[in-house]
C-alpha cells in the first residue's frame, strides 16, 4: 500500500458525496434513481421550462426587430444593401452566416421532428423565417407543452 493512500481516499470522500448530492436522487451506495421512478414533480418544473422558452421566443422577436425595423424603415426591403452591409466586415459576415445556418438548423429540426403536429411545425417554420432566435424557443415551448399535455392524457 502506498504511503498516504488512505489520506487521498479520506480527502476525496467529501467530493464524491457532494457530486452525488448534485447529480440528483441516489440510492444507498450511490446508484442514481431513474427519472421515471422519482415520481411526479407536480408540474412546476415543466411549467417553469415552458415559461422560459416562451420568454425567450418573445425576446427572439422583440430584440432583433427593435434594431431591424428602423433599418427597414430607412432603407426599405433592399436585400442587396443588407447583404452588402453584413458582408462589409468580418464580424458582420460572421453574424450573418451564423443566423443563416441557425435558421437552416431550426427549419430542419421543425421539419424532421414528428413529435409536434404539422400545424405547430408550420408555425415554427414561419417564426424561424422571421428569425431563428424566435423559431428555436418557439419549437422548444411547443414541444414542452405537447409533452406535458400528452402525459396528462390517460
Amino acid at each position: 500500500m502506498r504511503a498516504g493512500g488512505d489520506l487521498v481516499g479520506r480527502l476525496a470522500a467529501p467530493a464524491r458525496t457532494a457530486l452525488r448530492a448534485r447529480s440528483g436522487p441516489c440510492r444507498p451506495g450511490g446508484a442514481r434513481v431513474p427519472r421515471e421512478a422519482r415520481g411526479r414533480t407536480g408540474g412546476h418544473v415543466e411549467r417553469a421550462r415552458e415559461r422560459t422558452y416562451l420568454g425567450l421566443a418573445v425576446a427572439g422577436v422583440v430584440l432583433p426587430y427593435r434594431h431591424g425595423l428602423p433599418w427597414l424603415v430607412e432603407h426599405g426591403p433592399d436585400a442587396r444593401l443588407l447583404a452588402r452591409q453584413l458582408g462589409s466586415s468580418r464580424a458582420g459576415a460572421f453574424f450573418g452566416w451564423d443566423v443563416v445556418v441557425s435558421a437552416a438548423a431550426v427549419l430542419a429540426l421543425s421539419a424532421l421532428d414528428d413529435e409536434l403536429p404539422a400545424r405547430q411545425r408550420a408555425a415554427v417554420a414561419l417564426a424561424t423565417l422571421a428569425g431563428p432566435s424566435a423559431g428555436l424557443p418557439l419549437h422548444l415551448w411547443l414541444r414542452e407543452r405537447h409533452r406535458r399535455r400528452a402525459r396528462r392524457r390517460p
